[in-house]
């Protein structure tokens, strides 16, 4: 449990040193969000609607 406790207290530095963030605002989110935050994606990274790409590359254009 302290290794654990240690890891997460560098990972608080980290985020201060690197981003910020600042340790009190870092104790006080869940690890869970702070794991999704960190795996964001870049809108142009993320998965389009398969409708709307169809569209934006001139599809509905097109009868059926």
């Amino acid at each position: 449990m302290v290794q654990l406790e240690e890891k997460i207290d560098y990972l608080a530095q980290q985020m201060l040193q690197d981003q910020g963030v600042l340790p009190m605002d870092f104790y006080q989110t869940s690890m869970s969000d702070y794991l999704r935050a960190q795996n964001a994606k870049k809108p142009e990274d993320q998965l389009q609607d398969p409708l709307a790409l169809m569209r934006s590359a001139g599809a509905n254009q097109l009868k059926f």
